[in-house]
């Protein structure tokens, strides 16, 4: 059994690590600061993150199989137990506890498409570890907290507000999300829910650039800030417009989606499912919709995550292209929040965008 454990540790290092997702791309070094952590067993979130990292990777390699499902149960047991030491916890253990959560979140995301929602859990979970233990004020585990904050914000669950700009971008959004009302709805029209939108605007305004950058001089970490940036302030648009007129501004944010330097739909992959989902809504012609297909393909050839993810934002995007063409001799505008919450909650799971 420790020989079998100590080769599914192995396969975590060289190739189980890349389904890890993050805001930028999983690096060597987030796989050996967890494998690390890992292996330091002398505490009891130790044996759950040690349990986690095995399930995970056995699920992983083999699929779902008892002994998968076995490894699961030992870390829940020690991350139960874990979690009653609670603010008190030192920092290496909140560390091991948060990762076990984060670990034990991306086993349900690997399982299939009729599994349930449970990431959910774990990723709430590990976020109260952090608000708990004030991890978030450490920057040693920036890594940790990206890993964390990044799921937590798709998850659409509040998240305090932090300095680092890929933070800062995924709490902004998060925040619209939670506040935004159907723009039918009376209260959309109160001064003080105005007042809030505009803020929303004004500071998507101060903090994305008016194009992206040229790739050879930006980091991936970079265009995907940009990326969610752009996809932000598209959101924000379509999702407060009246239903009786298209927003003006509209119409230069979707020309920096599929022209010029900031052209989306040119990039090689696009491993930012959100964005990639939200941008290509925006498709209206035939060729861009085409380029859309496009990069949607050459994402899925690429991505260490497999088809499954990539697929579920080419169906997504497509339905909604759908609405959108049944929409388009209307006089009315269409519900642009009412189809994108239909079109993923058509899904037999909760879908992770990740």
């Amino acid at each position: 059994m420790k020989a079998r454990k100590s080769c599914w540790t192995c396969k975590v290092y060289n190739s189980a690590y890349c389904a890890i997702v993050t805001f930028d791309e999983t690096t060597p070094a987030i796989r050996d600061s967890l494998i690390s952590l890992a292996l330091a067993q002398k505490s009891t979130p130790g044996l759950a993150l040690f349990y986690a990292l095995l399930a995970f990777s056995s699920l992983h390699w083999y699929g779902l199989h008892q002994q998968a499902v076995q490894l699961k149960i030992l870390a829940l047991q020690y991350l139960s137990t874990s979690v009653k030491d609670g603010p008190s916890m030192p920092a290496e253990a909140a560390t091991q506890h948060v990762a076990a959560s984060m670990f034990l979140g991306c086993f349900e995301i690997l399982l299939p498409s009729e599994s349930s929602g449970e990431w959910l859990w774990h990723v709430w979970g590990a976020m109260d570890m952090i608000r708990a233990t004030q991890l978030d004020t450490q920057s040693s585990f920036g890594y940790l907290l990206d890993w964390a904050y990044y799921h937590e914000a798709l998850s659409r669950f509040a998240a305090p507000p932090c300095p680092n700009p890929t933070f800062a971008i995924l709490n902004l959004l998060s925040e619209i999300c939670g506040t935004l009302l159907d723009p039918r709805d009376p209260n959309s029209r109160d001064p003080t829910y105005l007042d809030r939108v505009n803020t929303f605007k004004g500071q998507l305004a101060e903090t994305t650039p008016t194009s992206l950058s040229p790739p050879s001089t930006t980091s991936k970490a970079d265009t995907g800030t940009e990326l969610y940036q752009l996809a932000t302030r598209v959101y924000l648009a379509r999702a407060t417009q009246s239903p009786w007129e298209t927003p003006a501004s509209l119409e230069a944010l979707t020309h920096s989606v599929f022209t010029g330097e900031s052209n989306v739909l040119a990039c090689h992959s696009c491993e930012h499912f959100f964005p990639l989902f939200i941008l290509a809504c925006e498709a209206r012609l035939d060729e861009d919709r085409a380029a859309v297909l496009g990069l949607i393909e050459r994402t899925c050839r690429n991505s260490p995550r497999g088809a499954r993810s990539v697929g579920f934002v080419k169906m997504a995007v497509q339905s909604v292209w759908v609405q959108q063409d049944l929409h388009a001799d209307g006089e009315l505008v269409m519900d642009y929040v009412g189809v994108v919450s239909a079109v993923i909650s058509a899904s037999n799971s909760i879908p992770s965008f990740v």
